[in-house]
C-alpha cells in the first residue's frame, strides 16, 4: 500500500518538476508500518506478500505487502475473492525479519512450530 507519495522540487519559474526530493513510500496493507518493498534493496524480502486473484477477465490481480504474519492474516480474514489468493511464502531462515519467519506464522494460526 501506498503511504507516502514522491515530492518534487518544482521550478519557481514556470512550476515544472526539476529534481525529485523523495521516493513513493510503501506501507503494510494492514497496519501501514512502513516497508521496504525495492527489489534492489539489499534485504528485498523485508515484506510478504500475497497476490488476490479474481475470475474475472476484466479485473486485475491485487498485491498486497504485510509487515508480519499477524498482519497478514488479520488483512486475508477481510478478503472477498471469488477465484484464489496466493499467500506468502514460508521463511526458515535465521536471519529472517522478527515476525515474518514460519515460527511466527505458525504462532499466528495458533499452532506450535
Amino acid at each position: 500500500m501506498k503511504i507516502g507519495h514522491e515530492q518534487w522540487r518544482l521550478c519557481k519559474a514556470c512550476g515544472h518538476r526539476e529534481e525529485r526530493i523523495s521516493e513513493d513510500t510503501y506501507g503494510c496493507d494492514n497496519c501501514r508500518k512502513p516497508i521496504s518493498v525495492e527489489i534492489n534493496n539489499k534485504r528485498h524480502n523485508d515484506y510478504l506478500q500475497a497476490t488476490v486473484f479474481s475470475n474475472s477477465a476484466s479485473s486485475e490481480s491485487e498485491h498486497l505487502e504485510f509487515c508480519s504474519w499477524e498482519c497478514a492474516l488479520k488483512k486475508l480474514r477481510e478478503v472477498k475473492s471469488d477465484y484464489f489468493i496466493t499467500l506468502p511464502y514460508l521463511q526458515y531462515e535465521k536471519d529472517c525479519v522478527p515476525g515474518q519467519s514460519a515460527a511466527d506464522f505458525f504462532k499466528a494460526i495458533g499452532e506450535k512450530p
